[in-house]
Formats: C-alpha cells, structure tokens, sequence
C-alpha cells in the first residue's frame, strides 16, 4: 500500500525502482505516476488492487490508452470500454511481473458490477488476452459474507456492516 512500509528496506527498494522503471518505459512524468491502491508482491506473482468505495472505475475516451498499450489486448475493445485507470494498472502489473503470473483485482461494491456499466467492464474483461494474467471482480460484500462465517471480533464485522450501509 503507498506508504506503508511492509517489506524489507533492501526488498521494499528494489521493487520500488522496477516500479519506477515501468512508469519510466511508459513515459510518466515523476509526478503523475500510475498508483495503484494496493501492490501485493508474492514470490510467483504480484497482484495489483484497485479499490473503490464512494466512487466509480474512472472512465475515460481517446489517446491516453496508447500510452499504455501492451501484448495481450484487443485495442479498439479495451478502448471501446473506456476503463483507462483498470488498463494502466493492468499494463503496469503486466510489465512488473516480467512475464510471470499476475492478478488485478477490482474491489468495489456489489452495485459497481451490476450498474450501467457493467457490459463496459464485460468489455475490457474480454479485451485482456493474456495468458498470465487474471482480473477478478470482488465485492465488499463478498468480503464481509467470508468474515461473517468465521470468528472474528464482533466489532470487526460492525464496522464492515456499517461502511456497506453508507454505500448501498
């Protein structure tokens, strides 16, 4: 998580700078650099998240997926889609794994799948082709569902229970 020191300082360095160095090859400003929400670095995998609460998946049109084009998508249907911020954080996943297996998850309430937009996501689902990757919709309430079946502290799933109130 940006700024949550995690790892190893020698580790947490390391994968900070191949992290740069995929913004770099993607021509990003220091500035505005790609920031996932969450980057897991597992020994066989990275997973990337991409979390939503009160908003929605950032949608945007024209040039800006040019920047980020790799192997392993259809263009004119992840274009077509309009999911520019799930894109950026899939290529840069994709770039970082250096060819091994990576997942981009989407968190976001259940509402988020099921609205408007949902062929748009279908669409940019359908437009990733690639043979290492996987992207998985989970929902908060899929979360407090898992949490609510085992033991944990009743305060824990309270305050689960009341963010899901706020967003529903």
């Amino acid at each position: 998580m940006w700024g949550v020191p995690i790892s190893s300082q020698s580790n947490k360095n390391n994968f900070i700078e191949k992290f740069r160095e995929v913004s770099r090859n993607f021509n990003e400003t220091s500035s505005k650099m790609t920031e996932p929400d969450v980057m897991i670095k597992l020994s066989d995998k990275i997973v990337f998240i991409e979390v939503k609460y009160l908003s929605s998946n950032e949608i945007k049109t024209g040039e800006e997926f040019a920047k980020y084009l790799i192997p392993d998508v259809e263009k004119e249907k992840l274009v077509e889609s309009g999911h520019y911020e799930l894109f950026r954080n899939w290529a840069f996943a994709s770039k970082l794994s250096y060819g091994n297996d990576f997942i981009l998850i989407n968190l976001a309430p259940k509402k988020l799948f099921s609205s408007k937009s949902q062929s748009k996501l279908i669409q940019f689902e359908n437009s990733l082709k690639s043979t290492k990757g996987k992207f998985v919709k989970l929902t908060w309430e899929e979360i407090l569902e898992k949490v609510n079946n085992k033991e944990y502290d009743m305060w824990f799933k309270n305050y689960l229970n009341k963010k899901l109130d706020a967003i529903r």
